[in-house]
This record gives structure tokens, sequence and C-alpha cells, in this order.
């Protein structure tokens, strides 16, 4: 009988494992970045704010929150570090092809440059030889750590918060910002671009397309260049100075009902075991 008994308490046990397994799983859902519905029309050229909806992909959504809701992105003002020279938004979003959000370079950006990004650059520097699409970013650490080049300015980007979701919470959630650059090659020669990168700092490189993740409630802060010896380089939304996306997914909390049934079972068993 006590055998018997302890297989029922056990088999119990595991059925409520299961069943609140089960249960999470049930009430977990997955959202995504719809930056292709962007909405850019809090932005001034002196910033503003960007709304980014997130619409769900997989899953049952929270009550309280539906199957879409929005995460804004503050810009702050291009702070220039160039005397006399003042850098102002555009508030052209990037291309929906992209699949992120983001915004235009100044279109002022080459015109007035410090003497030391009037130039075109050589192929390889600091034994670095570009192929863009591949090391653009080492190319570019290797501009800097040459002298070739400085920065024209920077400026700052806050996402907001998560929505509150009573009864659940959000175990994953990530934001990708990217780096961004256009390069106008001839021969073994560059003859104009513009790159924009956010921290870490020079010299602490990763792949190309170099990228920051982050949570959501955080701030992150891009500084950009831009060089030319007379050569124009078109500045377009398939170019953005900064790019976004991100997914989060929201976990229901489970019961205490379920954590007080299993403790339960669990000292069922420990008395029985004890009458041995």
């Amino acid at each position: 009988m006590k055998s018997l008994l302890h297989a029922s308490l056990g088999t119990v046990a595991a059925l409520l494992v299961i069943l609140g397994a089960g249960a999470a799983l049930a009430q977990s859902s997955t959202y995504l970045s719809l930056p292709e519905n962007a909405d850019y029309s809090g932005m001034t050229p002196e910033g503003g704010d960007v709304v980014v909806p997130y619409g769900l992909f997989f899953g049952t959504p929270p009550p309280s929150l539906g199957t879409q809701f929005d995460i804004t992105i503050t810009v702050s003002a291009i702070t220039s570090y160039v005397p006399g020279v003042t850098y102002a938004w555009t508030t052209t979003g990037a291309d929906p092809s992209l699949g992120v959000a983001g915004l235009n370079y100044p279109a002022n950006l080459l015109d007035t440059l410090p003497a030391s990004n009037q130039t075109t650059l050589p192929l390889t520097v600091g034994g670095v030889t570009l192929d863009p699409g591949l090391n653009t970013r080492l190319w570019m650490e290797a501009n800097f750590a040459e002298g070739n080049l400085e920065f024209l300015g920077e400026f700052t980007l806050t996402i907001s918060a998560l929505p509150s979701t009573p009864g659940y919470h959000a175990p994953t959630q990530l934001n990708i910002w990217s780096e961004s650059h256009s390069l106008l090659v001839d021969g073994g020669v560059v003859l104009a671009g513009f790159w924009a990168t956010m921290g870490p700092p020079l010299n602490e490189s990763d792949a190309e397309g170099a990228t920051r993740l982050t949570d959501f409630n955080t701030s992150l802060t891009y500084r950009f260049t831009g060089f030319s010896n007379g050569a124009s380089l078109p500045i377009t939304s398939l170019t953005p100075m900064w790019s976004n996306s991100g997914f989060v997914q929201f976990d229901a909390v489970p019961e205490p009902s379920v954590y007080m049934l299993l403790g339960f079972a669990g000292l069922v068993g420990y008395l029985v075991r004890r009458r041995k």
C-alpha cells in the first residue's frame, strides 16, 4: 500500500510539473518590431520621437497588452564637434525594405568638413585593406588610429520601457542597434564616405555590421564622421545613420497555487516516508 501511495504521489507531482510547464508555455508570447509601420511624424530637425509598433508573432497575448503595442525611440539633437557647423535631422525614415527603424544622415554632412576630413583615403590603412561590406569598421578604426580622420558629432537615442503587463514578465527582451556606413570607391582610392558608430570605444572591434544589443529603457550614443575631397556621396533612406529592430517575449508568472500543490505533494511524500 505504501509503495502504491508513493507511486501515486510521484505521479501527481510529475503531472503538476507538466501541467505547470504547459500552462506557462501556453501563456508565452513573442512580439517583433514592425519598423515598416514606424511613425516619424514626431521628428523635427532638432530631434524628437520615432514610434515603433511591436506586433504579436507567436503565442497568446497578455490580457493587458493585446496583439500590438508601441515603443518610442527618443532622438536627441545632433551635437556638432565642428565649429560653426550645425547638423539637422532629416525626418525621413529608413527604407521599409531594410527591416529596421532609422533616420537618414543630415543633408549637409559633407558640406563643411574640418581640414583632416577634406581628403581621399587609400584602400589599405594601418595594415587593413578595405573590403566593403566585410571589414569597413576595422578600416575606419585604422584611419582614426593613423590620425586620418576626426569625428564630426554625436547624438543619443533613448528607447522607452516596455508597457506594464500584470501577471507577466519579460525574460527575453532585445534591441539590436547597428552601425552604418557608405563609401565611394574608385580604383584604389576611397573618394568619400560616412560612418556612424556607437560604443564600444575605438579598437574594441567586432564583426562588420557591428551591433550593440540592449534591453528596453536604455540609452546609447552614436558618433559619426564623413570625409570627401570634393566628391559627392548620395544620402538616401537605404543608408540610415542609425538603425534599430527588436523583439520581446512575455511569460506568465506561474500561479502560486501550482507551487502550493507541489509543496503539498512533497510534504505528503515526506511524511509517508517517515512512517516506513
